[in-house]
Formats: structure tokens, C-alpha cells, sequence
């Protein structure tokens, strides 16, 4: 890339997620006394990547404060954050702390499932500060679970991009400092995050910033229903003023070829 060009970089193309066969929808017995055991396969050939993730989580979603976790449900929880969390592919994971099953792991007497917890609470809302405060004191937690800390900085690192704002320019050397890399790395954490679709920016070398024109939203919150509502709100306006706009332009060209 030319020394003081303007670069930018276009979101990649969309993943195409197929919808589960109805035979592998899950489900719970109601009966307490069936025997039929009913939790997930956790690694049937027959699930792709994402519609194991979406079929274990509406098994989770299955439980609630009145239908506690079971045992079962929560060994799943944790192969689900797990491999959420180890998924270059997926940054928008809020949806799991919604979930009860997930939530409970918050108060398991597995001290690694506590901490796993609290991980997934890093990559919902934290930033690369918060993954190294988490990190400190539960290493071995990344590797109980599987997960490589490399891989894990790297997402951390993306995710923490969205904390940029929106149109405003930041520095090389203020990301640099907020990712904790040296400046030369900050170029390729953006052109990644914008590979991911995590962000969309512009790289202006001989300034030394980047300008974020989008961040992704990692939850979706009432801050975020507001912001939704007032952008239909302002394109219903601009859409009735261009309707508007034509009925004014069909009725004055009727009138003159009327004349």
C-alpha cells in the first residue's frame, strides 16, 4: 500500500447458515422420570459448526429459574462458551449471557467453570485490559478448556476496535496503547477486524489514523433499540419527503401537458 494513501477496507461476504433438520431440533422431557437421557450430541458429524452452536443453545434455552440446570445442561454450557469463545468467526455473544444454563455457571462449584463465566462476560463487553486483568489469575483456565491464548488475544483485540467511535479519527498510537501493540501492528488488526465485519474503517497512513465509519454493536441493548428507532424514524422522514416530492413533480406534469 502506497505511503499516504487513504485505504479501505470492505466487509467480507456473508455466511449462508442452514437451518437445522427438524429431527435434530432438541428437546427436554418434561417428565421427571424418563430415563431417556436427552442432552445434545455434543460432536455429531451430522452438525456443521453453526448449527451445532444453534442446536446446543436452544437446548440451554430450554432450562429457566423454574426448570434449573441439570448437570448435563451444564457440562454442555461450558463446551458452548467454550467454543464460542474460541470462534475466530463469531464476536456478537451476548445472547449467551441471556441464557440461564449459562448464567448458573456463574455460581458452579467448579471454580473453572466460574472463571470460564466470567471470560465470556470479557469477550461480551470488555476490552484486551480486561482479557489480561482475567488472565492474571486464570491461565490455566484457557488450557483446561482448550483454548488457545493467542487466538483469544487476537479476538480480544478485534472486539476491542469497537470501542473506537463512530467518524471520529483515532490515533495509531492511541490504539496502539489501547491493544497494547507497537504501532506498526495496528494497521493489520484493523484490515482483520475489517475482513470480520467487526468494523469498517479507513487506514490513513500519512496521518497515522484510522476513521471508523461503523463498529459493530457486541450487545444489543436499550441504547441500541433507541438508536435503531431514531434511524427508521429519520429514513421514514426522508422517505415521505421524496414521496412527496414525486406526487408534487406527476401533478405539475399533468398540469402542463394538461395546458
Amino acid at each position: 500500500m502506497p505511503y499516504g494513501r487513504v485505504a479501505s477496507f470492505p466487509s467480507s461476504l456473508h455466511h449462508h447458515v442452514r437451518v437445522p433438520h427438524p429431527s435434530l431440533v432438541p428437546r427436554r422431557s418434561c417428565n421427571p422420570g424418563c430415563s431417556v437421557s436427552t442432552t445434545p450430541p455434543l460432536n455429531s458429524p451430522h452438525l456443521s459448526r453453526l448449527e451445532a452452536h444453534d442446536y446446543h443453545t436452544k437446548y440451554l434455552a430450554t432450562f429457566s429459574e423454574k426448570a434449573p440446570a441439570t448437570a448435563d445442561a451444564e457440562a454442555v454450557a461450558v463446551k458452548v462458551v467454550t467454543a464460542a469463545i474460541g470462534d475466530s468467526q463469531l464476536h456478537q455473544m451476548d445472547g449467551l449471557l441471556q441464557l440461564h444454563a449459562v448464567q448458573q455457571l456463574g455460581k458452579s462449584k467448579d471454580a473453572g467453570a466460574k472463571a470460564l463465566f466470567a471470560l465470556l462476560g470479557v469477550f461480551v463487553a470488555g476490552a484486551h485490559a480486561d482479557f489480561v486483568a482475567w488472565s492474571k489469575s486464570n491461565k490455566s483456565v484457557l488450557a483446561k478448556f482448550g483454548l488457545d491464548e493467542d487466538k483469544c488475544v487476537d479476538k480480544i483485540r478485534m472486539l476491542t476496535l469497537c470501542g473506537l467511535a463512530d467518524g471520529m479519527p483515532a490515533s495509531y498510537a492511541d490504539a496502539a496503547k489501547l491493544l497494547a501493540v507497537e504501532t506498526d501492528e495496528v494497521e493489520r488488526i484493523v484490515v482483520g477486524a475489517c475482513v470480520k465485519k467487526v468494523v469498517r474503517a479507513k487506514l490513513d497512513q500519512e496521518k497515522q489514523q484510522i476513521i471508523t465509519s461503523w463498529v459493530m454493536q457486541r450487545s444489543f441493548e436499550q441504547k441500541q433499540w433507541v438508536n435503531l428507532r431514531d434511524t427508521l424514524t429519520e429514513w421514514k422522514a426522508q422517505t415521505d419527503n421524496f414521496l412527496d416530492e414525486v406526487k408534487q413533480m406527476r401533478a405539475n406534469a399533468l398540469e402542463t401537458g394538461a395546458a
